[in-house]
C-alpha cells in the first residue's frame, strides 16, 4: 500500500520568526523532520500541504488547532503559541505520524 505524503510548514509570525518544513512520504515513519521551534506568546500559522494520495491531518494536542487535507489540498491552522513548553501534533488518520513544536523564550510583548 502506498502511503500519502503530507508537508507541514510551521511559521511563527511574531516579531521573531521561526520556520521549518516537514514531510511524510512512502516511509511509514511520519513527518520528517518531525520538529519545529517557535517563539513564545506569538501568532503561529501552520500550513498543511497534502502532496499524497490519502487524507492527512494536522491535529495539535495542547493548543486549539487542527485541519484535514485531502490529496492535493492546502489548509492553514492559526493559533497563538503558549508561554513555554512543547506542542505535540499528530495525524488523526495515521497515528504513527507525530511531531512536536518547541516553544522557546518569551516574546517582547510578554516582557
Amino acid at each position: 500500500m502506498r502511503r500519502g505524503a503530507a508537508a507541514v510548514a510551521v511559521l511563527g509570525l511574531g516579531l521573531v520568526s521561526a520556520g521549518c518544513g516537514t514531510t511524510a512520504g512512502d516511509n511509514p515513519g511520519g513527518y520528517q523532520p518531525a520538529t519545529a521551534t517557535v517563539p513564545a506568546n506569538s501568532p503561529v500559522t501552520v500550513t498543511l500541504t497534502n502532496a499524497g494520495g490519502v487524507e492527512h491531518s494536522f491535529t495539535a494536542d495542547s493548543v486549539h488547532g487542527s485541519a484535514d487535507a485531502d490529496p492535493g489540498e492546502v489548509n492553514t491552522i492559526p493559533f497563538t503559541s503558549p508561554d513555554s513548553g512543547t506542542i505535540a501534533f499528530h495525524c488523526r488518520w495515521h497515528p504513527q505520524m507525530t511531531g512536536t513544536i518547541t516553544v522557546q523564550g518569551s516574546s517582547p510583548s510578554a516582557r
